[in-house]
């Protein structure tokens, strides 16, 4: 974008636009993550709710910090049926 817009009207558009974040019902999902780390270890809250938390302030920061302004978290939908 930056090399498009150049660095002024990029960061004069992000600061007037609106970044919606959010986490998916298969982040929180224990099953869904298990595999991902070798060797396995069985899933913990406490350690996903943190790791979701760090990963939510890196990505606020980066966008804060490319000139973003406006952010709205949206919930969690419902998981199962």
């Amino acid at each position: 974008m930056e090399s498009k817009l150049g660095r002024l009207a990029m960061s004069d558009l992000l600061s007037r636009s609106l970044f919606l974040l959010a986490v998916g019902t298969m982040d929180l999902l224990p099953d869904c993550n298990y595999f991902l780390t070798f060797p396995p270890s069985p899933p913990d809250n406490k350690t996903e709710v943190q790791r979701l938390v760090e990963l939510y302030n890196a990505s606020v920061t980066s966008l804060y910090g490319m000139g973003a302004r406006r952010f709205a978290v949206v919930n969690v939908g419902l998981v199962g049926a």
